[in-house]
C-alpha cells in the first residue's frame, strides 16, 4: 500500500509545476528521417520519470551487448536538458514523443533523438499521445480543483506531427490516460471516471462506457479486445465489441494487492502487486490469460516496483524499481521463467521501458 500512496502523492505534486524549455525559434528544426537510418534506430530505451521539484525526466539507453547504460539521452543529443516529468515515450514512423505531465510534449527524430518540435502551451497534466490522421491526439488530466480532483480533463487536439499549438480541446471524463486507435475511433481509459471513452474523430463526439473498476488500458488477445481495470484486490478484464466497443463480458481475477502496474505478452498477464503487510516489498505475478488463472503469484518479488514491461522478441519481463523517487534508479532483466539475468543502474523514476 505504501506504493500506491507514494505514487499518488509523486502524481498529484507533480500537478502544481509547469515546465517550459526555451528554444532559439530563429533556427529551423530539422526534419523527420526515415525510421532505421539513425544510431538509435534499435535498442532497449528507459522512460526516466524524474524527481518532482527536480524535474529531471530522461531517457536512457542500454546496450545489452557492452552492459553500459547512456543515461541522458535526449541532453546527450540535443544539449539541453529535457527539464520535466516523462510520462510515457510513443513512437509514431519516423518520429518519437515525449510525453511529461509537467506541460509539454518533445518531439524528436525517432532514430537519431535530434529535436523537431514540441507541445509546450495550453497542457496541464498529459499522460499519453496518439497519432491519427496528421494530428496528435494527447490525453490530459487538466487542472486540479480545490479537492485535487480532476473535473476538467480533456483531449488536446495538435494539427501537425510535429508539434506547435493545441488547436482545441475535447472534454472527456476525469483522468483519461491510455488510448487506442481503431480504425477512425478513438478508444480513452478514463481511470478515475470508471469509464471507457469512444471518440469519433470524424465529428470529436464521444460515447462513454461504463466499467467495473478503474479501466488503466487495452489488451488485444487472440484476436479480441479487453480492457484491464483493477478495484482493490481485484483484477477486472473486460471484453469489448469490436465494432461498438460494448462490454461483452467481464472476468474477475483475485490477487492481494494488485496494482494496475502490467504488461502482456502471448498468453500471460504480468501484474504488479504489494506484498501483503507487514512486508515491503513488490511482486510481480503471472496469469493465464486464457484461464484467468494466477499461475504464480510470485514471479518476481522485489522492492520499490514502478514498471514492467515485456519485451516483445523474446518475452524477457524487465520490472524498474524506482528507489523511493530518492535518487536514479535499477531496472531488472528476467527471462521468461522469472530468473535475474541482468540489473542496471537508470535515471531517476523509471517507470517502463520501450523496445525497438
Amino acid at each position: 500500500m505504501k506504493h500506491v500512496v507514494k505514487t499518488l502523492m509523486y502524481l498529484l505534486a507533480a500537478g502544481f509545476f509547469l515546465a517550459a524549455c526555451s528554444e532559439d525559434s530563429s533556427m529551423p528544426a530539422p526534419s523527420p528521417n526515415e525510421p532505421g537510418t539513425g544510431p538509435f534506430a534499435e535498442g532497449i530505451f528507459v522512460v526516466n520519470e524524474g524527481q518532482f521539484g527536480q524535474n529531471n525526466g530522461e531517457i536512457s539507453l542500454i546496450d545489452l551487448e557492452e552492459g553500459t547504460v547512456r543515461l541522458a539521452l535526449f541532453e546527450e543529443v540535443n544539449n539541453r536538458p529535457f527539464a520535466g516529468l516523462i510520462q510515457s515515450m510513443v513512437d509514431h514512423d519516423a518520429l518519437t514523443y515525449l510525453v511529461a505531465n509537467t506541460g509539454k510534449v518533445e518531439i524528436v527524430n525517432r532514430d537519431d533523438f535530434e529535436s523537431v518540435g514540441a507541445v509546450e502551451a495550453d497542457l496541464d497534466l498529459p499522460r499519453s499521445l496518439t497519432v491519427a490522421g496528421g494530428n496528435l491526439y494527447i490525453s490530459d488530466w487538466g487542472p486540479f480543483d480545490a479537492n485535487f480532483g480532476s473535473p476538467d480533463s480533456y483531449i488536446a487536439v495538435v494539427e501537425g506531427l510535429t508539434g506547435g499549438a493545441v488547436a482545441r480541446k475535447i472534454p472527456v471524463p476525469s483522468r483519461p490516460g491510455k488510448m487506442l486507435l481503431r480504425g477512425n475511433q478513438l478508444l480513452i481509459a478514463a481511470e478515475a471516471a470508471g469509464r471507457i471513452v469512444v471518440l469519433d474523430l470524424a465529428t470529436e463526439e464521444i460515447r462513454e462506457v461504463e466499467v467495473e473498476g478503474a479501466p488503466r488500458d487495452f489488451i488485444t488477445h487472440n484476436g479480441g479486445l479487453m480492457v484491464f481495470a483493477r478495484s482493490g484486490s481485484t483484477i477486472f478484464l473486460h471484453e469489448l465489441n469490436s465494432s461498438i466497443f460494448q462490454v461483452i463480458a467481464s472476468h474477475r481475477i483475485e490477487l492481494e494487492n494488485a496494482t494496475s502496474i502490467f504488461d502482456v505478452h502471448e498468453n500471460t498477464l504480468y501484474v504488479g502487486a504489494n506484498e501483503p503487510f507487514p512486508a515491503t516489498g513488490s511482486l510481480v505475478a503471472a496469469i493465464n490469460l486464457n484461464s484467468r488463472q494466477v499461475t504464480n503469484p510470485s514471479f518476481y518479488t522485489g522492492e520499490n516496483l514502478y514498471g514492467l514491461s515485456v519485451n516483445p522478441a523474446n518475452g524477457e519481463v524487465w520490472v524498474t524499481d524506482a528507489a523511493g523517487f530518492q535518487g536514479n534508479g535499477q531496472v531488472f532483466r528476467l527471462d521468461a521463467q522469472g530468473t535475474l539475468l541482468d540489473t542496471f543502474d537508470v535515471g531517476a523514476g523509471p517507470n517502463g521501458l520501450v523496445f525497438r
